[in-house]
């Protein structure tokens, strides 16, 4: 681990007494994000600036504010429906809710893939939190550091970095309130007047691994044959893009991170955008980019386009693509 960690402790951490020792538990951490409610401003790399409101039963409203503070964004989950508000493009996307990975089965993973460590304590939203860590087993995956609220067991700030020590994201709660009362409102998403709504997609049939998906004789693309160690298959989907593509989602985690594999018939690949560089898997061409440590890489095989997102080295996912080849 590179230096990064032991200067921040040394200006952060005290010895962790031993009852925050033994409050703070990756089971805890996990529960109190899917079940605590609370609102809060948080802070995304040191620049935008999103207000929270958590609510039960898979409420989340996050409205992103442009420097003046005014909205420049909204999503909005009412526990059935995302909503996606772009006032200044007078348009609202609308999705189905997926069903979210069990916590029972992400906390196996997590135990599974990544080493639980109680660094320290320190302050943050002028609340005392703990700091720790989970550190991945598998090489590529992220170091995920936390500053955990003692009282609650929520992260009230957490950074990811790569194996070097590079920051790939942080994000902090700057203020936060616990168990607030919550309006009608402000789960409810209205349709502003003079607003554009489109429907980014229409889900067709999903399900968990153990779920055949559907024997579709026009589409039946095969998934890959490989991920990276520590990820495992969770669910899947298909459905229609709002262009009238017939869209098969393979999804995958390892506790903490997420992966998406896609499959479309080949010729219905997306445009590959300018930016991307050209790589070479199994000897056929691959497109790559970088979003800030997401890389997403496209390619064709077999008739099939895929496409492959996550918070993985390029090497990891070229290597799921070489598996479609086989």
């Amino acid at each position: 681990m590179k230096h990064w960690l032991f200067a921040l402790l040394g200006v952060l951490a005290i010895a962790p007494t031993a009852s925050a020792h033994t409050l703070v538990t990756p089971d805890r951490i996990m529960r109190a994000q899917n079940n605590l409610t609370y609102t809060g401003l948080m802070v995304i790399n040191g620049v935008q600036r999103v207000r929270i409101f958590h609510g039960p039963g898979m409420q989340l409203r996050q409205e992103y504010l442009n420097p003046a503070g005014q909205l420049a964004d909204l999503l909005l989950s009412d526990g059935q429906t995302r909503w996606h508000y772009s006032p200044a493009d007078k348009l609202v996307s609308v999705t189905p809710l997926e069903p979210p990975v069990s916590t029972d089965e992400r906390l196996s993973l997590l135990k599974q893939n990544y080493d639980f460590q109680v660094l320290g304590e320190g302050r943050r939203a002028n609340r005392p939190v703990v700091i720790a860590r989970f550190v991945p087993h598998h090489a590529g995956n992220l170091v995920h550091l936390l500053w955990v609220d003692e009282a609650t067991c929520l992260p009230l700030a957490v950074e990811r970095r790569d194996g070097s020590g590079a920051l790939v994201d942080r994000s902090e709660y700057t203020t936060i309130h616990f168990n607030p009362t919550f309006r009608d409102q402000d789960f409810r998403f209205n349709v502003p007047m003079g607003c554009h709504v489109v429907s980014t997609l229409t889900m067709l049939a999903h399900g968990n691994p153990q779920t055949p998906t559907p024997a579709d004789p026009r589409f039946h693309p095969q998934p890959p044959r490989a991920v990276p160690p520590g990820y495992a298959l969770v669910s899947w989907q298909l459905f229609m893009s709002n262009n009238h593509v017939r869209t098969f989602d393979w999804r995958y985690h390892d506790g903490l991170n997420p992966l998406s594999v896609f499959a479309v018939q080949a010729d219905s690949q997306a445009r590959v955008p300018s930016e991307a560089k050209t790589v070479q898997v199994d000897g056929h061409p691959a497109y790559l980019l970088d979003n800030e440590g997401e890389h997403l890489l496209m390619w064709t095989a077999q008739g099939t386009a895929y496409t492959a997102v996550g918070h993985l080295p390029e090497a990891d996912l070229e290597h799921v693509a070489d598996s479609t080849y086989r």
